[in-house]
C-alpha cells in the first residue's frame, strides 16, 4: 500500500513539474521558447542515441557469455550422465 502511494505521489509530482514548465515556456518570448525546446530535445536525443546502443551491446555480450558458460556446463553434465 505504501508503494502505491509513493508511485502516485511521484507521478503527481512529475505532472505538476511538467505543467509548471509548460506554463513557464508559454510566458516567455516564442523565439526563446523554441530555442529552449530545440536545445533540450537535441541534448536528450544525442544522449539517448549514445546510451541505448551501448546498453544493448553490453546486454548482448553478457547473454553470449552466459550462453557459452551454460553450454560448457551442459556438456559436463552430459559427459557425467553418459559415463555412468
Amino acid at each position: 500500500m505504501v508503494g502505491i502511494a509513493i508511485i502516485i505521489g511521484f507521478v503527481f509530482g512529475v505532472v505538476k513539474l511538467l505543467a509548471w514548465g509548460y506554463n513557464q515556456i508559454l510566458s516567455i518570448d516564442p523565439i526563446i521558447s523554441v530555442a529552449l525546446i530545440t536545445g533540450v530535445l537535441t541534448v536528450t536525443g544525442t544522449t539517448l542515441s549514445i546510451t541505448i546502443p551501448q546498453y544493448l551491446k553490453k546486454r548482448i555480450e553478457i547473454e553470449q557469455h552466459l550462453r557459452i558458460k551454460k553450454s560448457e556446463n551442459y556438456m559436463e553434465e552430459l559427459l557425467i550422465f553418459i559415463t555412468y
